[in-house]
């Protein structure tokens, strides 16, 4: 493998390089257990876009809380092993100050959002943490179901999820889109904890799962969504939005976010091997 001629003396690296034959034992064992003819990953082991794939792109970016990172090495060793790529998603940024784009789009959703009375956005409410929870694990399985890498997550799992995305009392944060009263989509932001670990004060905010009904898909639904989040963090002075794993494919959700003045960031990409 080419790989091998990277000079590198850490031990741990040296052991690393004993990747491919890891995997051909592991290939080995799925087919010896159910016939499995491919394998795809890495994925994390929760059912949701967390840590989904490995960095191939923005490795000089900042960190980012619920964002997969691996030294820049990962994937040439990764795809030495016979590995191709499956699918590659996006994350993005907007930093906020002075950036007119972002301030021209924030305007004419405000006057949009005038004639637009059925539609309304709240936060969650701790208070009826399991009512609110059950609204939004059932908005995210049935805008993900169809999507290869997600798994259907059940209640006391979503809650579980929901707590480790943010502490009791931030997750305000967390708005629930509602169309004459019924729910169509769910933004579940919070500040980007990692900045702490940078000795930092936290200026930005994640979105870490953002989801819309298929049913409003080509709606003003995401617009709205996307205007109420990022309305309230920078009234609360927070200078930079992280979006993350958006699907290279998603196109309609990547022309909004660069509508808002979003850049490209970072490039995540999960493998597959037939077997």
């Amino acid at each position: 493998m080419g790989i091998r001629r990277i000079e590198n003396t850490d031990p741990a690296f040296e052991q690393f390089l004993k990747l491919p034959e890891l995997i051909d034992a592991a290939s080995r064992w799925l087919v010896e257990q159910g016939g499995c003819t491919a394998v795809r990953g890495p994925c994390s082991p929760l059912p949701d876009f967390f840590n989904l794939g490995i960095l191939v792109e923005g490795f000089d970016q900042p960190q980012v809380t619920g964002e997969a990172y691996n030294p820049a090495y990962y994937p040439a060793l990764i795809e030495g092993c016979g590995f191709e790529k499956a699918a590659d998603y996006l994350s993005f940024r907007n930093h906020f100050p002075d950036n007119q784009v972002f301030e021209k789009m924030m305007n004419r959703l405000e006057r949009i959002l005038g004639k637009h009375k059925r539609t309304s956005v709240r936060s969650f409410d701790v208070k009826n943490f399991d009512r609110d929870a059950a609204i939004v694990n059932d908005v995210i399985n049935r805008s993900f179901e169809s999507g290869v890498f997600y798994s259907i997550t059940d209640l006391e799992t979503r809650k579980f999820m929901l707590k480790r995305t943010a502490p009791l009392n931030e997750m305000e944060w967390f708005m629930i889109q509602e169309e004459r009263g019924e729910p169509v989509g769910v933004n579940l932001e919070a500040p980007n904890y990692d900045e702490l670990l940078w000795g930092d004060v936290i200026r930005g905010v994640r979105s870490e799962n953002f989801a819309v009904l298929p049913e409003y898909h080509g709606t003003f639904a995401a617009s709205i969504l996307f205007y109420h989040g990022w309305e309230k963090a920078r009234r609360l002075g927070f200078e930079d939005l992280y979006c993350s794993y958006a699907s290279e494919k998603h196109t309609a959700m990547h022309g909004i976010a660069q509508s808002f003045g979003c850049k490209v960031t970072k490039r995540h990409r999960v493998y597959c091997k037939h077997l």
